[in-house]
């Protein structure tokens, strides 16, 4: 159990910063979709 979660922790801090764009994008995707919708309720036509 601690050899799996020493190998766990060895794979986050190697992949921390993949993971960190990753979830930035989709952060940045979600925003850029939410204020577009927002935009068309407060202009319609």
């Amino acid at each position: 159990m601690v050899r799996k979660m020493n190998s766990f922790k060895k794979g986050m801090l190697k992949h921390s910063l993949s993971i960190i764009v990753i979830l930035s994008i989709i952060h940045i995707g979600i925003a850029y979709i939410h204020s577009r919708e927002s935009g068309r309720a407060d202009f319609p036509g």
